[in-house]
């Protein structure tokens, strides 16, 4: 593991707050390579403020969210205050709420289409996770469940070192971040296919199915972590496998409601 990516004039850089900042990145790069297909100056500023808004609602949301699931000591509004301005453990689930959240408002206040920027923006999410993960896997957060004893010396078996237990366990975080960086390559390529060649659909359609199974493969993933992960509504389920399942739902209600809409409708409605 490398904890502290690198060194730099005495200053440490923790791998994971590097990921962080590169996946913020490449999701920018991500949006705004796709919008500049529509050569619409007013889109791409209306992005601009939309990232900037979604990236700290984010951060803050990522951050409550662990707050709330695993860190048992804090009590009080005061002491959560305080620790959500501190560095520590994050959630994805809880960024990303706080970002759809603070997303949807802007673009419902100022009026744009909904699906249109959706289709851009949830897909640049996953691809953003996907980088993220590889400084989950260098710091040795996120760890995975041991593997059965025969498969201690496969290559793909991973000791993590904080652990200081010599377990050799399934490198769950390298998983995810492999599905989500190629899942989003398929989305980002199949989106710039339909704008190039001018394929009608229903904008909206393509961020249900980014939604839908991007939660799937984090249900299943959640399986084969160790670390605790809360749990939802005493099911035995992780907090995060919950919030999946009503990804899931959401998903499915909203694809449908897009689907089943007559053209007349759909165009005088122009969003979810």
């Amino acid at each position: 593991m490398r904890p502290i990516l690198f060194e730099f004039w005495g200053l440490a850089f923790p791998a994971w707050t590097v990921f962080f900042a590169l996946a913020a990145i490449a999701a920018f790069f991500y949006v705004y390579s796709l919008l500049r297909l529509h050569s619409n100056i007013e889109i791409l500023n209306h992005f601009k403020n939309i990232f900037a808004l979604c990236y700290v609602a984010g951060w803050f949301g990522a951050r409550a969210l662990s707050i709330l699931i695993e860190q048992f000591d804090v009590k009080t509004p005061l002491h959560f205050m305080k620790e959500l301005f501190q560095f520590g453990p994050m959630t994805f689930y809880g960024g990303a709420l706080a970002a759809i959240f603070m997303g949807i408002s802007y673009i419902k206040w100022h009026k744009l289409n909904l699906g249109f920027f959706a289709d851009r923006c949830f897909p640049a999410g996953i691809f953003a996770l996907g980088i993220g993960r590889i400084g989950c896997f260098l710091n040795g957060d996120d760890f995975g469940l041991a593997v059965p004893e025969q498969w201690n010396s496969a290559n793909w078996a991973v000791v993590f070192p904080n652990l200081n237990d010599g377990i050799a366990r399934f490198p769950v975080q390298l998983e995810e971040s492999l599905f989500s960086i190629l899942f989003a390559a398929l989305l980002y390529f199949s989106i710039k296919f339909i704008v190039v060649k001018k394929i009608s659909y229903r904008p909206g359609l393509i961020a249900c199915f980014a939604i839908m199974f991007s939660s799937l493969h984090r249900f299943g993933n959640e399986f084969f972590r160790a670390d605790y992960r809360g749990n939802f509504l005493d099911s035995g389920l992780s907090t995060s496998q919950g919030l999946a399942l009503i990804f899931i739902l959401i998903s499915m209600i909203v694809s449908s409601r897009i689907r089943w809409m007559s053209d007349e409708q759909y165009s005088a409605k122009k969003d979810f």
